[in-house]
C-alpha cells in the first residue's frame, strides 16, 4: 500500500510516498515528489508505486494542496474538495487508511462531485491562505452533522423532490458548533425531508430534464436613475458615486443546474434594487457558474444568473473568474494562452460581456460627476486571461489621473496561483488607487493596509460564518466613501468602513 504525506516547501509542496517496500532507487522507503502549487503539476515525477514505477494513469495527477476541479484530477486516494478559497486534492482518511498527521484532522466533507468523503484537512497549514478546517469544512463524525449514512435512492430523475436546497428552511438540525445554511446543513448539502438528515446532492438532481430558463441579458440601453444619473456601457454621469458589489455565485458541485443558488442570488438582486437612494449600477467579481471542461451546463447557469439579476433595474458589469475559464485557479484562457477558448469562456463572452459592449474580459469604465466635482474609473482586470497585451493596457489605464480608481479583479492578492494576480499587483503598486475589489474567497474581508476588499458571498458555498449578502458603496459630501456589507436575508450590517478617495481609512 502507498500513502502520501505533505511537507510545505514554500514555493511548492513535497509529497512523500511511503509504501510497504522501498521504491526502486531509494533508501528508507520514501520517494520525494514535488508539486508546483501554481500549476498543480509534478515538477519531478509522480508518486511512485510499490515497485518504484509510476502508473500511466497517474501521470500529471495532483497530490495534497494541488488545485483541482474534479476528482479525476487528483491521485488515487485523494478527493477534490473545497478548502478555503478554492478546491484542492486532499488525502482520504478513516477506516483502514493510515491516520492523518498531527497537524491534520480527519474531517467529513462533501467533495466537488457532491459525494461524502473523509479527508485529512490541515488545522494549521493552508491550501489557499486559510486553515482548511473551519466552521464550514465538515464534521469529524457523520452524526455530528446529522448525516444519513444509510442507502438513499434519491429523488425521481430530473428533480430534487423530497430534498430542501440550502436556501430553503427544512427539518434538518444544524450540528453543534457548525455554521449551516437555511436548510440546516452545511457544505452545500441538501436536507432529506423524509429522514431530516443532510445528504450530498443525489446525481439524479443533475438530469438534463431539469430545464433552466432560456433568459438572456437585458438590452444594451443606458440606465437612467433619480438625480439625472445615466449609465451606459462605457461608464456614465452621476450625481453621487454610489454602487453595489456582488461576489461569487455558483452551485456547490460542478454541472449542477438543479442546485444553482437561484433563491439566494435572486434575493440579493432584489435587495440591491430596494436600496434607497436607488443604485445606478453594480460591479460583480466573477464565478457565476461551476462546470467542468466537457460539460454543457455553463451556459444554462449563466442564464439562471441573468434571470435572477433582472430584479435589479440598474446596469451590471462583470469580471472574469477562474470558473469562467476551466475552474482551476491557475487556469489562463484566451487566444494564445495555455487553456485557450474553453466553452465556458466563450459563453461568458457571449452572455455577459457582449450585452455590455465588451469583446475582451478586461476593460475600463469611466464615470464623472454631473457638475465636474470628481472623476472615477473602474479598471476590470482578467487575472485568468492574462497576457502581455492586457499588461500594457493595464499600465496605460492606471496612469490616467482620476479622483477615484477602483481595480476590479476576481482573485485577491493572496491568491497568487492565478496568472494575472502578481503582475497586475506589481503594476498597481506604481500608481495611486482607491480600492481593489475582489471575490474568489466566499466571505467578506477588508484589508485596510492593502486597500483591498474581498466579497465572495453571493451564493457560492460559504467559507466562514459570514452569511450570503452584498456590498453598497456610497459617497459622502466630503467625497469620502462608505462601504457596508448587508446580510441578504435580514439586511443586518456584516461589515463597514469609510475611506478617502486615495483609499486611506477614515477613523
Amino acid at each position: 500500500m502507498t500513502r502520501t504525506f505533505l511537507l510545505n516547501c514554500g514555493v511548492g509542496v513535497l509529497v512523500v510516498s511511503v509504501g510497504c517496500s522501498a521504491p526502486a532507487g531509494t533508501s528508507g522507503g520514501a520517494a520525494p515528489v514535488y508539486y508546483d502549487l501554481a500549476s498543480g503539476a509534478p515538477t519531478d515525477a509522480v508518486v511512485a508505486a510499490e515497485d518504484g514505477t509510476a502508473p500511466a494513469d497517474t501521470q500529471g495527477a495532483a497530490g495534497t494542496c494541488s488545485p483541482c476541479v474534479s476528482n479525476d484530477e487528483c491521485l488515487a486516494g485523494f478527493r477534490c474538495a473545497q478548502a478555503a478559497d478554492s478546491s484542492y486534492c486532499l488525502a482520504e482518511c478513516g477506516g483502514a487508511l493510515p491516520a492523518c498527521q498531527a497537524s491534520e484532522q480527519c474531517s467529513l466533507v462533501s467533495d466537488t462531485e457532491g459525494k461524502q468523503a473523509q479527508v485529512c484537512a490541515s488545522t494549521i497549514q493552508t491550501c489557499g491562505g486559510t486553515p482548511v478546517v473551519g466552521p464550514d469544512s465538515g464534521a469529524t463524525d457523520p452524526a455530528d452533522a446529522g448525516v444519513d449514512t444509510g442507502v438513499d435512492t434519491g429523488p425521481s430523475p430530473g428533480n430534487c423532490a423530497g430534498f430542501a436546497d440550502p436556501a430553503t428552511a427544512a427539518c434538518c438540525v444544524c450540528g453543534a458548533g457548525k455554521t449551516c445554511a437555511t436548510n440546516g446543513c452545511y457544505n452545500g448539502w441538501l436536507c432529506n425531508l423524509a429522514s431530516c438528515k443532510c445528504n450530498p446532492a443525489p446525481a439524479t438532481c443533475d438530469s438534463a430534464d431539469a430545464s433552466p430558463p432560456t433568459d438572456t441579458a437585458a438590452p444594451d440601453v443606458p440606465v437612467s436613475n433619480p438625480g439625472d444619473d445615466v449609465v451606459d456601457n462605457s461608464g456614465g454621469v452621476l450625481s453621487s458615486l454610489d454602487f453595489a458589489m456582488v461576489g461569487d455565485t455558483r452551485p456547490p458541485t460542478p454541472n449542477s443546474i438543479a442546485l444553482y443558488p437561484k433563491a439566494i442570488i435572486g434575493q440579493i438582486w432584489a435587495d440591491v434594487e430596494a436600496e434607497a437612494p436607488h443604485l445606478a449600477f453594480a460591479m460583480t467579481t466573477g464565478d457565476y457558474q461551476f462546470s467542468t471542461a466537457k460539460s454543457t451546463s455553463g451556459a444554462p447557469q449563466f442564464d439562471l444568473y441573468l434571470a435572477a439579476q433582472k430584479a435589479f433595474t440598474g446596469k451590471v458589469f462583470y469580471a472574469l473568474g477562474n470558473h469562467e475559464c476551466t475552474g482551476a485557479t491557475a487556469s489562463n484562457c484566451g487566444t494564445g494562452n495555455a487553456n485557450g477558448l474553453t466553452a465556458t469562456y466563450l459563453s461568458f463572452q457571449q452572455k455577459l460581456l457582449a450585452p455590455i459592449g465588451q469583446t475582451l474580459p478586461y476593460y475600463t469604465l469611466n464615470f464623472k460627476h454631473k457638475d465636474g466635482k470628481w472623476t472615477a474609473k473602474f479598471v476590470v482586470v482578467a487575472a485568468n486571461a492574462w497576457d502581455g497585451a492586457q499588461a500594457a493596457w493595464l499600465d496605460a489605464e492606471l496612469a490616467k489621473p482620476t479622483t477615484y480608481t477602483f481595480v476590479v479583479r476576481h482573485e485577491g492578492d493572496l491568491t497568487t496561483e492565478a496568472p494575472g494576480v502578481v503582475p497586475s499587483g506589481n503594476l498597481l503598486k506604481k500608481y495611486p488607487f482607491t480600492l481593489l475589489l475582489a471575490g474568489h474567497t466566499h466571505t467578506y474581508e477588508y484589508f485596510p493596509g492593502k486597500k483591498e476588499v474581498i466579497l465572495g458571498n453571493g451564493g457560492a458555498p460559504l467559507a466562514t460564518a459570514i452569511n450570503y449578502g452584498y456590498g453598497v458603496m456610497r459617497q459622502h459630501a466630503d467625497l469620502n466613501l462608505e462601504f457596508n456589507v448587508y446580510d441578504y436575508a435580514s439586511h443586518a450590517v456584516l461589515g463597514h468602513f469609510v475611506v478617502k478617495p486615495n483609499g486611506v481609512p477614515v477613523p
